[in-house]
């Protein structure tokens, strides 16, 4: 009975220490996934100010746009734009949201290829690189 007894604490033991290890992995992509978001959100903020358009990543996890003082539409970190019907008041105002969607969606776009990018592997780099694009005897590669 001992015996029986000494398996199931190892069988417990291999599932705790199972479940441990998917609990440490689950954390650490988690945690690499709210900074990709934070990352997508800064850089979709940056594009927006260098568009002239009033952006804000506040603290709820949005960017809030102004355009001339009024409030125009906001994006989450899934690249989704929120707006109100009654602030789009005229055609510049759809101008300004239409710039807002096109540019999250290519931030979004080049991020996501940017993730995807293998690792650039050469000797004498400090930092990590991603490459772009190959042509062979010469790489196209970039670092966030």
């Amino acid at each position: 009975m001992g015996a029986g007894l000494l398996v199931f604490t190892n069988q417990v033991q291999r599932l705790f220490c199972a479940q441990k290890g998917r609990y440490r992995l689950e954390v650490r992509n988690e945690r690499r996934k709210r900074t990709a978001e934070e990352g997508f959100l800064r850089e979709v903020e940056q594009q927006l100010l260098r568009k002239e358009l009033d952006a804000k990543l506040l603290e709820d996890g949005l960017i809030h746009i102004r355009w001339k003082e009024k409030p125009l539409c906001s994006v989450d970190r899934d690249g989704i734009v929120r707006f109100r019907p009654a602030d789009i008041t005229g055609p510049e105002v759809d101008k300004q949201l239409r710039t807002v969607i096109q540019t999250a969606g290519h931030v979004k776009e080049y991020m996501r290829i940017f993730e995807r990018a293998p690792t650039l592997k050469a000797v004498g780099l400090d930092d990590t690189y991603k490459v772009l694009a190959d042509f062979g005897d010469a790489v196209l590669a970039g670092r966030s």
